[in-house]
C-alpha cells in the first residue's frame, strides 16, 4: 500500500470532499433534487474509480484510520534512507582523509631515522671542527713564539753559508696534513657508526636490548647434533628467566639474518617438557592463505593444534579491523595456551607500522640479528620502538664463526 499513499489520499479527500457537499445540499433540498442527484452519481462513480484502483493493485484490505500512521511512516523511511546516504558520503570522506594522514605518516616514519642521523652526522662535525680550532690556535701561538733568526749556543770562527730551512712552510705542511688526516679519519669513523654492520658480540652492549645467545649462519655448521641442542636449551633458559611471566611473543628478523626454525622447534619441546602448552601463528599474506582441513576459524586466526596462521592483507600495516580482531581471538587463545608466539619469518623494514603494532600488542619480541649483516641503522630503528613501547626487547645473533667459543661461554 506504500507505493500508492499519494493516490489513495486523493481518493479519499475527493470523496470526503463530495460527502460534505451531499450533507449540505440535502438540508437544503429533496431527494429529487438533480443537483443533489449530480453530486450522489459523481460521487458513486469516484467510488467505483477508487474500488477499481484497489482491485487493479491488490488492496483487498483498506482502513482510512491506518493511512495517516503509513504515510507518516513512508515518510521517515524516506528521511532514514536520506539520513544512511548522506552517512555514507561522511563514511567515503573519512577513509579517504584517513589514507591522506596515512600515507603522511609514512612520509614521517622514513624521514625521522634520516633526521636523526644526520643530526648525529652534525655534532661529529662540530666536535671535529672544535678540535681542528685548538689544533689552529696553537699552531699560531708556536709560529709567534718563533725567531725568524738562528741562535749561536757558541762562538764560530768561520761558517759556510747554506740556504736556510722555511721552517714556516714545513709547520703549515704539518698542520695541513693533519688536518687532512683528522677530517678523513672523522668521516671515516661517523661512517662506519652511521652506515656500517654489527659486529660479533656487540649487541651484548647496548642496555636496551637481552641478547639470549648466538648461533651460526645455517644449522648444518652445528659440529654435532649434542652441541645444537646444548646451545638452543641456553637460549630458552636465559629467554624463560627474562620472560617467566610472557605468554605473547613477537619473533622475526632483521634484514642481513635469516630465520631459524630450530628456535621454534626448541621451544615447543621445552614448552612440552615444562608441562605448558605453545601455539605458533605464522604471519602469512591472505592472498596465499589456505585453512587446512578441521582447523579451528577464529576472527582471523586459523589454527590446528599447536601451529597456527595470521592471514593478513598488508604486510607493512595491521588494518584497524584487522588488530581488532587479533585482539578478539588473542583473548580466547590465553586461556588455552600458556604462550603464543606471532612469526613472521620476512625480514622487518622500516616501511609501515606493522613492527611498532606488534610491539604494542605483544608482551615481547625475538629478533634474529646478522653478525656483519645487520647493519646498525636497523638495530638504532629497533632501540627507538623499544623506548616508545617500553617492551622487553630481545635478540638472537646469527652468524658467529666460532660456535665452540658461543658454548664453553666465552661469548
Amino acid at each position: 500500500m506504500l507505493p500508492f499513499i499519494g493516490k489513495i489520499n486523493s481518493f479519499v479527500r475527493e470523496l470526503s470532499t463530495l460527502d460534505r457537499e451531499i450533507k449540505s445540499l440535502q438540508e437544503l433540498f429533496t431527494e429529487q433534487n438533480p443537483k443533489l442527484k449530480a453530486k450522489k452519481n459523481l460521487r458513486d462513480n469516484l467510488q467505483k474509480e477508487f474500488d477499481a484502483f484497489k482491485k487493479v493493485n491488490n488492496i483487498t484490505v483498506f482502513d482510512p484510520t491506518v493511512l495517516d500512521k503509513l504515510e507518516k511512516a513512508y515518510r521517515e523511511v524516506q528521511d532514514s534512507i536520506s539520513n544512511l546516504e548522506k552517512l555514507v558520503e561522511n563514511k567515503t570522506a573519512l577513509e579517504r582523509e584517513i589514507a591522506t594522514e596515512e600515507a603522511a605518516i609514512k612520509k614521517m616514519q622514513e624521514v625521522i631515522p634520516k633526521s636523526k642521523q644526520l643530526r648525529q652526522q652534525r655534532i661529529a662535525v662540530a666536535e671535529a671542527q672544535k678540535e681542528l680550532e685548538l689544533l689552529t690556535s696553537d699552531i699560531n701561538y708556536q709560529l709567534a713564539s718563533m725567531k725568524n733568526d738562528l741562535t749561536l749556543l757558541e762562538p764560530a770562527e768561520s761558517a759556510m753559508e747554506e740556504p736556510l730551512m722555511n721552517v714556516k712552510l714545513l709547520v703549515y705542511t704539518i698542520f695541513i696534513a693533519g688536518t687532512i688526516m683528522g677530517t678523513l679519519l672523522i668521516i671515516i669513523c661517523s661512517i662506519e657508526l652511521v652506515f656500517g654492520f654489527i659486529q660479533e658480540r656487540e649487541v651484548d652492549f647496548y642496555p636496551e636490548l637481552s641478547n639470549l645467545g648466538y648461533l651460526p649462519s645455517k644449522r648444518k655448521k652445528f659440529s654435532s647434533p649434542e652441541q645444537e641442542k646444548m646451545v638452543l636449551d641456553s637460549i630458552f633458559y636465559v629467554f624463560e628467566q627474562k620472560c617467566s611471566l610472557v605468554n605473547i611473543v613477537f619473533l622475526s628478523v632483521l634484514p642481513g639474518a635469516s630465520f631459524h626454525q630450530e628456535v621454534i622447534e626448541n621451544f615447543e619441546w621445552n614448552y612440552a617438557m615444562s608441562g605448558k602448552k605453545m601455539l605458533v601463528l605464522f604471519v602469512v599474506p591472505a592472498k596465499d592463505f589456505v585453512p587446512l582441513t578441521g582447523s579451528t576459524e577464529l576472527c582471523v586466526v586459523s589454527y590446528e593444534g599447536m601451529v597456527g596462521s595470521l592471514p593478513v592483507e598488508n604486510p607493512a600495516t595491521l588494518l584497524p579491523s584487522e588488530l581488532q580482531m587479533l585482539q578478539q581471538d588473542i583473548s580466547v587463545l590465553r586461556d588455552e595456551f600458556d604462550g603464543i608466539f606471532i612469526v613472521r619469518k620476512e625480514p622487518l623494514d622500516k616501511v609501515g607500522v606493522f613492527f611498532s603494532q606488534m610491539l604494542s600488542f605483544c608482551d615481547s619480541a625475538i629478533l634474529l640479528v646478522g653478525i656483519r649483516h645487520t647493519k646498525r641503522s636497523m638495530l638504532r630503528y629497533v632501540i627507538e620502538h623499544q623506548r616508545t613501547a617500553e617492551k622487553t626487547m630481545m635478540t638472537i645473533a646469527v652468524n658467529s664463526r666460532d660456535m665452540d667459543t658461543v658454548v664453553n661461554g666465552e661469548a
